[in-house]
């Protein structure tokens, strides 16, 4: 039962992280630095919004953290 809690726990941290934080950070135009979040870009202190990371966030909460918890069952835990 622990180490089903901890998988639940460790989803939800990731998640979260996905919403919340940073998704990466580096040069993100040629020579400016930035950061990619959900809902748009940083780059050099400058915000730019964006539309198309909502789309590719919300795909990849759908199709690999929502489906995460029905793939895995006790069997799998325990071993």
């Amino acid at each position: 039962m622990c180490l089903c809690v901890c998988v639940y726990v460790c989803l939800y941290v990731c998640v979260s992280v996905c919403v919340v934080g940073p998704w990466f950070v580096g040069e993100v135009l040629a020579g400016h630095i930035g950061a990619c979040f959900l809902f748009g870009f940083i780059v050099n202190g400058t915000f730019v919004p964006t539309v198309l990371t909502y789309v590719y966030g919300a795909a990849q909460v759908n199709t690999i953290y929502a489906t995460a918890p029905f793939t895995t069952n006790e069997k799998q835990l325990r071993s």
